[in-house]
């Protein structure tokens, strides 16, 4: 079975759902391509057809259409339908890393335009990560609760040091706005214990985005490729799973705790 971390899941999505080929989207399609192979691009492309052929179908719906050019839309539309189920089919071997865009888009859903950003409004990508005690953490199972996910780059690293210090000190605040808070880094789990255990941080949960190396920022789109880590990032995420908060810090300043509080007051 393939297995598709998020980042080539995303460039899959993005080559399905793009309106236009672009040298944006080429340059997407080499890069599942190398990761897939070819039957699997074929078969991206099929449904890409699949899903353009709906949306001129739509376009034309109110419009006066001569009956001949109707006919070849028909006949075509019909030839595509058959190319994306054979793709479908070729699909259901592909393991995906759990975002669901990605799965309305093989199976003919969603939004023909859509976005490959993480904004405010979005739902937020579910993940599990381990933590610093080798535990399971999944995001959807705090649902019902207020989540504040705080993205540092880097364990043994001053800023990222006082930035989880923060969540650890305001660990009362949270749980009287009814909020659990997350730190996540690509760092590895016996790094992660050993700095836990080194900044006296023991009621937080520390996640370790190691392997996906940083699937989940590259999930959230806050992973800096150049780099091999993450931004120092803050998304909140409300009860039912939508991303309410989203701000992107520069490396050497350490979130302000306090405008995060707000944020979850304010929700």
């Amino acid at each position: 079975m393939h297995r598709l971390d998020a980042r080539v899941e995303a460039g899959a999505q993005f080559a399905v759902t793009q309106p236009v080929y672009d040298e944006a989207s080429a340059r997407m399609l080499a890069e599942v391509t190398r990761h897939l192979g070819i039957p699997v691009i074929l078969s991206i492309l099929s449904l890409r057809a699949a899903r353009h052929a709906e949306f001129l179908h739509q376009k034309v719906a109110g419009i006066a259409v001569p009956e001949h050019v109707r006919e070849r839309m028909s006949r075509a539309s019909d030839s595509v339908a058959e190319g994306a189920a054979n793709a479908r089919e070729m699909l259901a071997g592909v393991e995906m890393s759990g975002q669901a865009g990605l799965r309305k888009s093989f199976q003919g859903g969603g939004d023909i335009m859509a976005d490959r950003k993480i904004e405010v409004g979005d739902v937020a990508p579910d993940f599990t990560l381990k933590d610093q005690n080798e535990g399971d953490v999944t995001l959807s199972d705090f649902r019902g609760k207020k989540v504040v996910l705080s993205f540092h780059p880097l364990a043994w690293t001053s800023v990222c040091r006082e930035q989880m210090r923060d969540l650890e000190k305001h660990r009362e605040d949270f749980d009287r706005l009814d909020a659990v808070a997350l730190g996540l880094s690509v760092d590895s789990v016996p790094c992660k214990q050993a700095w836990a255990e080194a900044i006296g941080v023991k009621d937080t949960a520390l996640l370790a985005d190691f392997w996906p190396h940083g699937g989940v920022a590259q999930a959230y789109d806050v992973f800096r490729e150049k780099n091999g880590f993450s931004e120092r990032a803050v998304f909140i995420v409300e009860r039912e799973g939508v991303i309410w908060f989203k701000k992107i810090y520069p490396t050497r300043e350490v979130p302000n705790i306090e405008e995060i509080l707000k944020a979850l007051e304010d929700l």
